[in-house]
């Protein structure tokens, strides 16, 4: 398997879970990068079951996740 270079776009998303449960919209907040720019680096990184996600409430219609690293 493909092992991801510690200074990738990948790892800095990984680096921001390991500091626990994360929505998108607190990811985008702390690495200043677009929304986009961070779903999609999640979507790649929950598609090789790198991470997993929990559905979270947000009063509206629109499905939020929080993001975490698997147990």
């Amino acid at each position: 398997m493909r092992q991801m270079q510690p200074d990738s776009k990948a790892s800095q998303v990984m680096n921001v879970l390991r500091e626990g449960p994360s929505t998108t919209s607190e990811i985008v907040a702390e690495l200043g990068w677009n929304h986009r720019n961070v779903n999609t680096h999640l979507s790649n990184l929950f598609l090789r079951k790198k991470i997993t996600r929990t559905p979270f409430p947000t009063g509206t219609k629109k499905v939020a996740y929080l993001w975490e690293l698997p147990p």
